[in-house]
């Protein structure tokens, strides 16, 4: 690919700031937080990259962290390493895939103590209070 004119990197860094405040004017002021966070967290914390496993699944063939089975494994038999590894991507990405069906679970598995637990987490992360 050739190279791009002067003019027309100015035109695209034009349309980019353009795109980039009509961006910000449509969020909340919590979502620009949050987003700011994860930009924060990602410039500074490259040394963090690797992450331990999480815990095998013992009812399904491959684990992953969307299932709302594996993560009722990982909240009833998780170890604290996993719970922690859970709350950094939840914190990562606190109305992302994963924390949504966390919130879906809390909500229909009744689990003493651990699901009020994390649904107070939840709330405390997006912003609410515990």
């Amino acid at each position: 690919m050739g190279q791009i004119s002067r003019k027309t990197q100015q035109l695209f860094e034009q349309w980019g700031q353009r795109g980039g405040r009509a961006r910000a004017r449509s969020l909340s002021s919590h979502e620009r937080v949050v987003i700011a966070a994860n930009a924060a967290r990602t410039r500074w914390n490259k040394q963090n990259a690797t992450s331990p496993v999480f815990l095998s699944s013992v009812r399904l063939e491959k684990a992953e962290l969307n299932n709302p089975v594996y993560l009722e494994e990982v909240l009833s038999d998780g170890t604290w390493e996993d719970w922690k590894r859970l709350y950094q991507i939840i914190s990562d990405r606190p109305f992302g895939d994963t924390a949504v069906v966390v919130e879906k679970v809390c909500s229909s598995v009744k689990m003493y103590g651990v699901a009020a637990l994390w649904q107070g987490i939840l709330r405390s992360i997006r912003g609410g209070t515990l």
